[in-house]
């Protein structure tokens, strides 16, 4: 699903979606989360863990398919926020592989619009 509001503050439009994402951390190392929603300019990301405000990351998303799997790595990001088990991050320089994930959620039969 699409949320864009009128009220919407971002540039870009955000995907909600429900994907396991690897998150490397320098203080913290690697560990794992699901991504809630995506956009070319960032996502929310579910975890167990917190970071700091400002502190920088990487991630790896996986998009499992039936018989594959895609993983999109090496995503540098900033973290925005951390709020209980919710982390917003900004990715430094725009996701480019968005399209992907439009495809991938037409091959689940989840209707974006």
């Amino acid at each position: 699903m699409l949320i864009n509001p009128l009220n919407e503050k971002r540039v870009t439009t955000r995907f909600t979606i429900d994907t396991g994402v690897t998150i490397q951390d320098s203080e913290q190392g690697s560990f794992t989360g699901k991504i809630k929603n995506l956009s070319a300019a960032g996502a929310l990301i579910q975890t167990n863990r917190s970071l700091n405000p400002d502190s920088n990351c990487c991630l790896s998303i996986n998009l499992q398919g039936d018989h594959s799997r895609l993983i999109i790595d090496k995503l540098n990001a900033k973290v925005i926020r951390c709020d209980g088990d919710t982390i917003g991050v900004e990715f430094v320089e725009k996701m480019e592989w968005l399209a992907l994930f439009y495809t991938y959620m037409k091959k689940l039969h989840i209707d974006p619009v």
